[in-house]
């Protein structure tokens, strides 16, 4: 059964990018009744950063990345949106949310930064979000990336 209102669904590689996405998808959800859910893709970049994060604080990688996406439920509680965190087996959040927009009808937009500096392959081959804004079925929201 799906939930009433907009369910946005955003994209975040445990490097931390896709982050400046969270507030615009909170604000869609919380003035349309519906929830944010976050969709966590394990990049290489995020794996070292995790790894560190774990070996300085003396902790798993796991319990890293449970640290991490508590930080995040703490931060949209606090501005009284619900949340669901889930996570995909694909490196990139890139196919991983179009795969999970498609195999959930009550994901209705998607919420995804577009970096302001942008690769040469991403620049010829398409960035991030010009392959979720070609894949996907449901209306996409692109956030530019701060300076």
């Amino acid at each position: 059964m799906s939930s009433p209102g907009m369910n946005v669904l955003v994209p975040l590689q445990t490097s931390g990018r896709g982050e400046e996405a969270l507030e615009p998808a909170a604000d869609l959800a919380k003035w349309n009744g519906g929830k944010v859910t976050v969709l966590v893709a394990n990049d290489s970049r995020g794996e070292r950063s995790l790894s560190e994060f774990a070996s300085a604080e003396r902790i798993s990688s796991g319990q890293a990345l449970d640290r991490y996406m508590r930080q995040i439920e703490r931060h949209l509680a606090e501005r009284s949106v619900d949340l669901e965190v889930v996570s995909t087996p694909n490196d990139s959040a890139v196919e991983g949310a179009v795969e999970y927009a498609k195999e959930h009808d009550e994901v209705t937009a998607i919420a995804i930064t577009e970096p302001r500096r942008l690769s040469i392959s991403e620049r010829v081959l398409g960035s991030p979000a010009d392959k979720i804004v070609r894949n996907a079925s449901i209306p996409v929201y692109v956030i530019p990336e701060a300076a």
